[in-house]
Order: structure tokens, then sequence, then C-alpha cells
């Protein structure tokens, strides 16, 4: 706490005034971590698209900005992972996201085979895994989406590929 109070630049009283204790804390910045990484990416898709390409671009835009919150909080993510804690608004992507899919299901813009309520999980535990394996996963620093910028871009626009294809209704390759 000590150690925390001095790189914060104020005393263990203020942040037992604020937190009550170091859970307090904790629970302080998990929360806030998760309020900025899952409210931006559910702003993304918290309108109906009007056709498929729509819909295939605001699941891009959403899958990219799940995976840069993922990077860039990933000390935090792997805390939690380790602790097998779940992200405070993981419910609220959840709810969002399953919503949005539903809704593009019902115009026709996804496979109506598509058991949307699994989706959240698949597409978190994939960007989850790469970023908490990143590390393991390189053969050398070139293949890391961490430190890689140029081979981050291609691994997800790999990746959005593989988790859009067979999503989208009428694919020419089902």
């Amino acid at each position: 706490m000590r150690g925390i109070c001095k790189q914060a630049g104020t005393s263990s009283n203020m942040i037992h005034h604020y937190f009550d204790n170091m859970q307090g804390l904790y629970d302080a910045i998990i929360g806030q971590i998760s309020d900025d990484m899952f409210a931006a990416s559910l702003r993304i898709i918290a309108t109906t698209p009007k056709t498929q390409a729509e819909m295939v671009i605001k699941l891009e835009l959403f899958i990219a900005e799940i995976f840069e919150g993922l990077i860039t909080h990933r000390f935090i993510f792997k805390i939690l992972q380790h602790e097998k804690k779940d992200f405070k608004n993981f419910k609220d992507y959840r709810i969002g996201l399953v919503k949005f899919l539903n809704q593009c299901q019902k115009n026709g813009f996804l496979r109506a085979s598509i058991n949307t309520n699994m989706l959240p999980g698949i597409i978190l535990d994939r960007l989850g895994n790469q970023v908490f394996h990143a590390s393991f996963l390189a053969i050398d620093n070139a293949e890391n989406v961490i430190g890689n910028v140029e081979y981050r871009a291609s691994w997800l626009a790999d990746n959005s590929d593989i988790l859009l294809f067979g999503l989208a209704a009428n694919n020419p390759h089902q």
C-alpha cells in the first residue's frame, strides 16, 4: 500500500478514505479499465446495421477495439486470468454483442444456424488467448502482437476474417 501511495503522490489515509482497503482500490482500477475497454467497443455496435457489409465493418471494428483494449491492459488482463476473475462489465459486453448479433440474424445478415450466445466467449477467448500467450506463441519478436505493430495488424485482419468467415449469410464459401 505504501508503494502505491508513494507512486500516486498521496497518503494511505486518502486511499482508505476513498477505497476502504486494497481490495477496494483493486476493484476500482479493474472497474475503470473494464468500463474504458468495453464501453468503446459497445458504442460501435450500438445500432443495427442496414446492410451485411455494414455488419461486417462494425464487427471488424468491434473486434479490433476489444483486441487493442486487451493489449493496452494486458497486465491487468493477466492478473484477472490468474485470479480467475472477469472484467466487471463482461456481462454488458456479452448482452450488447448478443443483441447486435440477434438483430443481424433477424435481418438475414447472419446465418440462422449460428448460436449467438456462444459468440462473445469465442471472440474474447480467441483475442484474450493471443494476448495472454503472446510471448510464448511468437517464434521470434517479429511474430509478437504486443511489440510488432505490423504483425498485430496482420494477425487482427486474419483473425477477424476467420471469426467472421461463416457468420455472414449468403457466404459463397458455405
